[in-house]
C-alpha cells in the first residue's frame, strides 16, 4: 500500500496541477478569447474542472492509508508554500486546495471513527 511518500507526491504534484491550470487561465485563455479563438465560457469550464477534480480527490481519500494521507497533508502545504511567490495562484486557488485537503483529513476521520 503506498506511503508518506506517494502521498507526498500526490500533494506535491495537486499543486503543480493548480498551478498549470492558473497560468492557463490566467495568461492563455484570455488572449484566445480576446482573438475569438475561444468562447468565454471556457473559463467557466476549467474552474468546473477543477473544482470536480477536488470532490473525486475527497471521495477517493477513503481508500487511502493513514501514511498516504499523512504524505499529502504535507505535501500540498510544502508545494504552496514553493508557489507562494510566483504570483500565479490567487486566493481561490489556495481555498479550494485547502478545503480539498480538510475533506480529505474528515472523510477519513468519518470512516475510521
Amino acid at each position: 500500500m503506498p506511503g508518506v511518500d506517494h502521498g507526498f507526491e500526490r500533494g506535491l504534484s495537486v499543486v503543480v496541477e493548480a498551478v498549470v491550470t492558473a497560468i492557463i487561465l490566467g495568461k492563455l485563455v484570455p488572449v484566445l478569447v480576446e482573438a475569438g479563438l475561444l468562447p468565454k465560457y471556457v473559463f467557466s469550464l476549467f474552474m468546473m474542472a477543477s473544482i470536480f477534480g477536488a470532490v473525486m480527490m475527497i471521495g477517493n481519500a477513503k481508500y487511502w492509508s493513514f501514511g498516504y494521507l499523512a504524505g499529502v497533508c504535507l505535501g500540498i502545504p510544502f508545494g504552496l508554500g514553493a508557489f507562494l511567490q510566483t504570483g500565479f495562484l490567487g486566493a481561490s486557488d489556495y481555498l479550494l486546495l485547502l478545503l480539498t485537503l480538510a475533506g480529505a483529513i474528515a472523510l477519513k476521520a468519518k470512516i475510521h471513527t
